[in-house]
């Protein structure tokens, strides 16, 4: 764990890696405890982010919806040992040199209790991408007793 410093502010930084050495750091703001931004490292792809034409994806897959479960890069050296299958696996093929990945946080509501972002945005190599603005959540909503039967 560390501290990080911005304008906005410090945050506490968490790192968790993965068995391969994959690195996914969560960004706490210290004055509310409340999660700002988390960042991993992925492949450049057209369009996103400074991966540029070099970056492009050349599998045609879609970019991940969030970050995934210890991220998306595989260790130092792994592309000159041959393929990774752990990359396989994640249904992403050879794509461009690798980038840092943001999705941040914020714009906090209270709702039924607890603090929720009702801002998302996500982008790669400090550029945005993607915003998502929640108008609302629900929690513990109310469902049938077979909702989930077929």
């Amino acid at each position: 764990m560390g501290t990080a410093q911005s304008p906005d502010g410090s945050a506490d930084v968490l790192e968790v890696k993965t068995p391969d050495g994959v690195a996914t750091r969560l960004f706490i703001d210290t004055a509310t405890h409340m999660p700002l931004m988390l960042t991993w490292s992925g492949p450049g792809r057209g369009g996103q982010g400074r991966g540029g034409a070099g970056g492009a994806n050349q599998a045609g897959a879609a970019p991940p919806a969030g970050p995934p479960p210890g991220g998306d890069q595989p260790a130092a050296g792994a592309a000159a040992a041959g393929p990774d299958p752990a990359q396989g696996r994640r249904g992403r093929g050879a794509q461009g040199p690798p980038v840092t990945l943001e999705m941040h946080l914020a714009e906090y509501k209270t709702v039924n209790g607890i603090k929720l972002p009702h801002l998302i945005t996500r982008g790669a190599g400090g550029e945005t991408n993607e915003e998502w603005v929640i108008k609302s959540y629900k929690i513990n909503p109310s469902f049938k007793a077979n909702t989930f039967t077929k």
